[in-house]
């Protein structure tokens, strides 16, 4: 009897940039653009290599996932770049397959085109360990690197649930070591950026009986000033701040304040 083997989910191997480039230069033209379709949808090949014509729709600019394993039709955006290709397609009018056999009438042979195409291209570019569905690992990378929130790769993935996106969630150590260098001090030994930020400290005051939170910012030269958006309070905070002969550094008693609690991170004022 035949054995099937159950494909590892687990594994998660996406394509680097010089890859890319390597793999573009070992394939002709018109065989670039199934990878790239590919690239840039993030289908599985079931789903790229039975695309239709009637899947795909110029004027809202989207692409549809029809019959995928998660079993629900999705929508994937086109890009500049895909819309570009597609629209280049030689089997665009010509057949109601995206990529169609060489007959036009029926899809293209996924399995012969990976065996006769596709894998003589990764051995000629050195590319190693890559399979067709990497590919789709590549997609979710490369929107978690540029910053897409986990939510958006759900839906463009197809994914029923968020725990399924999560274990794309993942950065090369290229764009980790990019991270960790923003922290780098420069040679002058100047202060980061994060330092001169915080060289104004805002804290969060609740006045009165309403125990209204206001925030109040400590300036290193100057008064405090009050960002309550509450005009009786603003007007009571001015009145004893003009009131003190230094209102820049005048004792909480001398402002009215007459006790001072905290709780949860918050200073409450009784006045």
């Amino acid at each position: 009897s035949v054995r099937f083997f159950r494909e590892n989910n687990a594994r998660v191997r996406y394509l680097t940039q010089e890859e890319e480039w390597k793999l573009r230069a070992a394939l002709a033209p018109e065989e670039w653009s199934k990878v790239a379709v590919a690239l840039y949808t993030g289908f599985r090949q079931g789903n790229q290599f039975r695309l239709r014509w009637s899947d795909v729709n110029f004027e809202t600019g989207l692409v549809c996932a029809q019959q995928p394993k998660s079993g629900e039709d999705y929508l994937v955006p086109m890009n500049d770049d895909l819309r570009t290709i597609l629209r280049a397609l030689p089997s665009r009018m010509r057949s109601e397959w995206v990529f169609p056999s060489e007959t036009g009438e029926t899809p293209l042979d996924a399995k012969n085109f990976l065996h006769r195409v596709f894998e003589p291209a990764l051995k000629k570019a050195g590319v190693r360990d890559f399979r067709w569905h990497d590919f789709r690992h590549t997609f979710a990378s490369r929107l978690v690197m540029a910053g897409v929130d986990a939510r958006t790769v759900q839906t463009l993935m197809g994914h029923k649930t968020l725990a399924m996106t999560e274990r794309y969630a993942h950065l090369s150590p290229a764009h980790k070591l990019a991270a960790v260098q923003k922290l780098n001090r420069p040679a002058s030994g100047e202060p980061t950026a994060t330092a001169t930020a915080t060289e104004a400290a805002t804290t969060k005051t609740a006045v009165g009986s309403s125990a209204q939170v206001i925030e109040v910012t400590k300036e290193r030269n100057g008064p405090r000033r009050s960002r309550t958006c509450d005009p009786l309070i603003k007007r009571s905070l001015g009145r004893r701040q003009r009131s003190s002969p230094s209102a820049g550094h005048v004792t909480p008693r001398a402002r009215g304040i007459v006790g001072i609690s905290h709780l949860d991170g918050v200073a409450r004022v009784s006045v």
